[in-house]
């Protein structure tokens, strides 16, 4: 658990850390110098323009570095700079954590969906992006609209693919939307990525008294029942309460050794507010008042590095998609946010392309396995193995649906379970 709580974990006043940073320099931020005033999550709907263009008939691009692969219709130079600052960060997590190299060494997939098509997706009016980890699959969905920070959510987003994908641990609530928010903060200048610094938007939180209780911060289940509003307090104590545990001088505990104890406290039974409490020894009634003391006094140190230690050169390539490519990526996402009804029509459009026609079958059949059309999807599957036998994709799917039957036949017939 302590080595993979370093995603999270590090400690300003560590020489090592500062050791592996290069040229690191400090700097103590106002609140007149905060940047990035969008937080994800904490934005209003933008309404699509009427006679937009379906989303499959934009020109889409796709954007591959060594570890991320944006898809998105917008212009090639925003898409190559989101690519370019994500990149940035997982280089600045390495740095900072002292992982030489995370286990995960398939390129991230970030897709930004047009602002209609995301709205059916996430359901949430005040959502603008989404982790998804579902049947292998691990990708990130970021709304394309106006307003909308697509590079700042991707970071957020990223942020939790490696703690919830890589680490392994179900971290706290506050503590892994917190650390996210920290990070999505990171803004270059001048040759300089600057981590940590104030969030105008959240500072705005603070300064208008829109609170909520210790306990609605502290508890999973609290936050369930925040309205819009108090999820956007949320956002803001959660960020606060992680820059105080990695940056104040005050701390009682280590935040890494916090964590850990946090842990312990949760496994012998404790709540979340009493693990909390007695891991940090800091009590709920005390919390907001130590937090708001650090925000007039000691908020907001931050770190800035040389971005030349981190990024000395990046390769990125750019090629355009065509229709069928398009219809098979968002197909590919409505598919595993099982949304049948945009998912059905993209994937028939692949189905209509020479090169994306196996993989179109591939989620066609996920989609009758969704509805318990097993018969349905193994023709399916079978159909993709027949235009494209040795692809890889192709017999992993394949395989996983036998497993799955396999495991169903053991429940229901025994008979079939030498088929499988």
């Amino acid at each position: 658990a302590g080595q993979a709580l370093q995603v999270g974990g590090f400690d300003r006043s560590n020489s090592t850390a500062r050791a592996r940073l290069g040229r690191i320099d400090r700097v103590r931020s106002s609140p007149i110098l905060a940047v990035l005033s969008i937080g994800v999550s904490l934005l209003l709907l933008v309404s699509a323009p009427a006679g937009a263009k379906p989303a499959e008939d934009k020109d889409w691009l796709e954007v591959q570095s060594p570890h991320f692969t944006i898809i998105g219709s917008k212009s090639e130079e925003a898409l190559v700079e989101i690519a370019w600052d994500a990149e940035m960060l997982r280089a600045l997590i390495v740095r900072l954590t002292g992982i030489e190299q995370l286990p995960y060494t398939k390129p991230t997939l970030v897709y930004l969906i047009p602002v209609r098509e995301f709205q059916q997706l996430a359901r949430d009016r005040n959502t603008a992006g989404l982790y998804i980890s579902r049947g292998g699959d691990d990708f990130s969905i970021i709304k394309d609209s106006p307003g909308v920070s697509e590079t700042r959510v991707v970071k957020h987003e990223y942020v939790h693919f490696l703690m919830h994908g890589q680490a392994g641990i179900d971290f706290p609530r506050w503590y892994s939307e917190g650390l996210a928010e920290y990070f999505a903060s990171s803004y270059s200048f001048r040759g300089m990525l600057n981590i940590g610094a104030p969030v105008e938007a959240h500072l705005r939180r603070f300064s208008s008294r829109a609170l909520i209780q210790p306990e609605e911060l502290l508890s999973s289940t609290a936050y369930r029942d925040l309205d819009d509003d108090e999820k956007l307090s949320f956002y803001a104590w959660a960020w606060l309460l992680v820059h105080y545990l990695h940056h104040s001088e005050s701390t009682a505990v280590p935040v890494d050794d916090g964590l850990v104890r946090y842990y312990e406290a949760r496994r012998s039974g404790s709540s979340e507010v009493d693990s909390f409490a007695s891991a940090f020894e800091i009590q709920p009634e005390d919390l907001r008042k130590t937090l708001m003391h650090y925000l007039r006094n000691d908020c907001c140190v931050h770190l800035k590095v040389d971005e030349k230690n981190l990024l000395p050169e990046l390769p990125i390539m750019v090629r355009p998609m065509n229709r069928a490519e398009a219809g098979l990526a968002l197909g590919r996402v409505a598919t595993k946010m099982r949304n049948e009804e945009l998912a059905r029509p993209w994937l028939e459009l692949a189905g209509a392309g020479t090169d994306t026609r196996a993989h179109s079958f591939i989620y066609l059949a996920q989609l009758e396995a969704q509805t318990g059309q097993f018969e349905i999807s193994e023709g399916l599957l079978r159909e993709a193995a027949a235009i494209a036998p040795d692809d890889p994709m192709v017999q992993v799917n394949l395989a996983s649906y036998h497993l799955e039957q396999y495991r169903r036949s053991e429940s229901e017939d025994k008979s079939l379970k030498p088929v499988y």
